[in-house]
């Protein structure tokens, strides 16, 4: 599985909002000295009420740069300022509530902020690569739906009044199911609600990339794979590669790729 760079990333974020006019940072990190609460709170403000994707790393291992290029796990994150909540549901892959998202709403709760945060119970992912590819992706997914929408609030949206109960562990994070649209990344049968499994759409679509894929392999037989990410992820690069083939001249690619990371707040690596 190929792994977009923070620089891809950044080029998909960009078509992203200019194509469906969502907003997803793809290296989210705070500036330096400023710290993850006031981070977000900024984020969420800049942002006027409406849901922003993060792409967040680093939330599994603290010893990581929040920059630096692939490396660890990536969380997709929406974040909104909705009637005084602050909304902080993670979309990840793993199906985890990791320790570092729960801090994350712990710290908000510290500082007074009225928080609201969710999170996935399944996990998605089957590789080991995957997650830049699809963090993106159902960030896109998800916003585009809810732009769609007449609910503003991405809490009622997508969370709503799931019949899973808040967990009993105290760290106030509502168990998330995802909705079975929600489900084209999804790499694990096991995975899927039943409604996505019953859907016309998504049978189509699993069959679709299953057969322009087909697993071979020792006790793969009769397996089958969702290999959307592994396609998307070429599309992704190829994009890139053609943004940058149709910019004639070294300097001016050098220069277009700076004013790239400039906006995005990103690292030279």
């Amino acid at each position: 599985m190929l792994k977009p760079l923070d620089v891809a990333r950044a080029h998909v974020s960009d078509h992203y909002q200019r194509k469906y006019g969502i907003h997803i940072l793809p290296a989210a990190a705070p500036a330096h000295g400023e710290g993850w609460v006031r981070y977000l709170n900024r984020t969420a403000r800049l942002a006027e009420g409406h849901a922003v994707g993060l792409v967040l790393r680093g939330l599994r291992n603290p010893y990581y740069n929040p920059r630096s290029n692939y490396e660890d796990h990536v969380v997709p994150v929406v974040l909104q300022l909705d009637n005084g909540w602050l909304n902080l549901i993670s979309l990840d892959s793993l199906g985890e509530t990791s320790p570092g998202f729960t801090g994350l709403g712990a710290a908000l709760k510290a500082e007074g902020c009225r928080v609201r945060s969710a999170a996935p119970v399944v996990c998605r992912q089957a590789d080991e690569q995957s997650c830049h590819t699809d963090a993106m992706q159902v960030l896109k997914d998800l916003l585009v739906r809810h732009q769609g929408s007449s609910c503003r609030s991405i809490w009622q949206f997508l969370v709503g009044e799931q019949a899973i109960k808040p967990e009993s562990s105290g760290h106030g994070t509502q168990p998330l199911a995802l909705p079975f649209w929600l489900n084209k990344t999804t790499q694990r049968s096991k995975a899927l609600p039943p409604q996505a499994t019953a859907h016309v759409d998504i049978v189509a679509h699993r069959k679709k990339y299953a057969a322009a894929f087909p697993v071979r392999g020792a006790g793969l037989t009769g397996k089958v794979a969702n290999q959307f990410l592994l396609l998307k992820a070429v599309r992704n690069a190829e994009h890139l590669v053609d943004t940058l083939t149709g910019i004639p001249g070294r300097h001016e690619r050098q220069a277009w790729l700076a004013a790239l990371q400039r906006r995005h707040g990103l690292l030279v690596q």
